[in-house]
């Protein structure tokens, strides 16, 4: 009797270590991610930019960030996020979340003069967000017709007594008055 216990509890061991132990779901057979930890799962991606509009003169760039939360609204560490963008170049500064639970990728026109809309995507998880941002004509520099300067006193005293305030208009090759022009005065 003893015999056939003994067989029953090695032919029921084997049967065990057979089917792995693991449940029906099929997850048994996929790797564990780093550290023994569960893989997080991605509920959202937002993404925000430094700049809605940028030059497309290629002087100006516009940060991306992703960030990446569960269905907590907690920002998620060390999940990988991949960009694209319909127009203009991208440059993935991390393509895996930080500790703060984002990712940041730079947008440039890439020489495209065209002015246009890009739509940049951020995917993680599965899970997907967008923004828009405009690539606008770089304006011509703003060319100074005339410069006119006045005084408040046409002569001072060399001692410093009297001051004198030195007024500059500027005007554009249109004869109309300029705002905000850099003037440099020197004596």
């Amino acid at each position: 009797m003893k015999k056939f216990a003994s067989i029953l509890v090695c032919s029921a061991a084997a049967l065990l270590s057979a089917c792995g132990g693991g449940g029906s779901n099929g997850d048994a057979f996929r790797p564990a991610p780093a550290g023994g930890a569960a893989a997080p799962t991605v509920a959202s991606v937002s993404l925000t930019v430094s700049k809605p509009s940028i030059l497309n003169d290629g002087t100006e760039t516009s940060d991306v960030t992703a960030f990446v939360r569960n269905s907590g609204n907690l920002l998620l560490e060390a999940v990988p996020v991949t960009f694209s963008a319909t127009s203009g170049a991208l440059e993935v500064r991390n393509p895996i979340t930080a500790a703060n639970g984002t990712s940041v990728a730079v947008l440039t026109p890439a020489g495209v003069t065209t002015p246009r809309t890009v739509t940049i995507t951020a995917t993680a998880g599965g899970v997907s967000g967008s923004i828009t941002v405009q690539i606008v004509a770089a304006q011509p520099p703003i060319a100074v017709g005339t410069l006119t300067l006045s005084t408040s006193s046409p002569t001072i005293p060399s001692d410093g007594t009297l001051p004198a305030t030195i007024t500059a208009i500027a005007r554009d090759t249109s004869n109309r008055f300029m705002q905000n022009v850099p003037v440099t005065f020197t004596a």
